[in-house]
């Protein structure tokens, strides 16, 4: 029988293990060089810092390795702490270690302050659930692959989101990653109450049978894809379709769908589809149009990609207008009524519903 002492010794020696992946993971990031692709276009991202939020007077505080950057909706530009992509943990959470992670990602501390009661949607949502929350400020620059992405845009908060899951994967305490649009948000008990909810948060990913789901639907055999909101475990094959994604994808354009080109490229690069007319048809270099995902998903039971309005966070939807005779405020509906809008929330003062 195992001894206590020797127990404690062996989690002591795990925990002094992580700390220097996760150290190493932080000046990896922070250092810009010899990288490929769209991260060597993103260069050096502060992934060290943390932020802790008030909801009243709106007000964020970032502690980066730069120093404490202080800002308000009244004094929100930000410019010159956003030239530098930054992914920071919110302090004021309480979730425990190896817990996926909800990711949401703005361009600007602008952007946040202009989603600010959606923002706040999120975090009270996660610290139900326990969930850590992370969130990337700065931009993130298409890899300018030949001519086709040089004038590309990467002003788009969708496109950073993608960029700050693809980079938070490599965290070596974060097993997974939700991330989600800035302008979705979960109303009514279910905010601050999982067992009102529908569907599970966490469900997807302790079943374990999918590394990577995005809402869909289909019509006539074909799925249409959307990025709105999106699971990814932290396994070769999901983080080889993120780099796909970004690698291939002009930043903010739209001229062809991103999502489904990562998916047969990830085909190709899982061996999957071997032919030499799959390979032109998943790089675009034939103009055939691509056959239906069904295609895919019986030819690469390793490439486990999910799709469907059910699989990502079901709860989450774009804020809807509704009836003024409900009598329901704003801050009812989005589980933000009876919170202490005058508390900096941070690791001094959790937020904790």
């Amino acid at each position: 029988m195992v001894s206590l002492r020797v127990l404690l010794a062996a989690l002591a020696a795990g925990r002094a293990a992580a700390d220097d992946r996760q150290a190493a993971w932080i000046a990896d990031q922070r250092d810009g060089t010899g990288k490929q692709g769209w991260r060597a276009a993103l260069g050096s991202v502060d992934v060290s810092c943390q932020f802790a939020a008030r909801m009243g007077t709106k007000a964020l505080v970032f502690e980066t390795a730069d120093g404490r950057f202080a800002f308000t909706a009244a004094e929100a530009s930000g410019a010159a702490f956003s030239n530098k992509p930054r992914l920071c943990r919110f302090a004021g959470g309480a979730a425990p270690a190896d817990t996926p992670a909800l990711v949401l990602a703005a361009v600007s501390v602008k952007r946040v302050f202009a989603s600010w009661p959606k923002f706040l949607n999120a975090l009270v949502y996660a610290s139900a659930r326990r969930l850590p929350v992370y969130l990337w400020v700065g931009e993130a620059p298409a890899p300018h692959l030949g001519d086709v992405c040089k004038d590309s845009k990467h002003d788009d908060d969708p496109h950073v989101k993608i960029a700050a899951t693809a980079v938070l994967l490599g965290h070596p305490r974060v097993p997974a990653a939700f991330a989600r649009d800035l302008d979705l948000v979960v109303e009514g008990r279910a905010v601050r109450d999982p067992m009102a909810a529908t569907h599970d948060a966490l469900s997807i990913h302790d079943e374990g049978r999918v590394d990577v789901a995005v809402p869909c639907t289909a019509h006539g055999g074909r799925h249409r894809l959307r990025a709105t909101k999106l699971y990814v475990r932290d396994v070769p094959a999901a983080r080889n379709f993120l780099d796909l994604w970004l690698d291939h994808r002009c930043g903010a354009e739209r001229w062809y769908h991103p999502l489904r080109d990562a998916a047969y490229r990830a085909g190709v690069a899982g061996g999957c589809l071997k032919s030499e007319g799959a390979r032109l048809i998943a790089n675009r270099s034939r103009t055939e149009k691509q056959p239906a995902l069904n295609y895919l998903f019986r030819r690469c039971p390793t490439f486990r990609f999910g799709c469907g309005q059910h699989f990502v966070m079901p709860e989450f939807h774009v804020l809807k207008a509704h009836d003024a005779a409900s009598g329901a405020s704003d801050l009812e509906r989005l589980g933000l009524a009876g919170l202490d809008r005058d508390v900096i929330y941070s690791a001094a003062r959790p937020l904790v519903v």
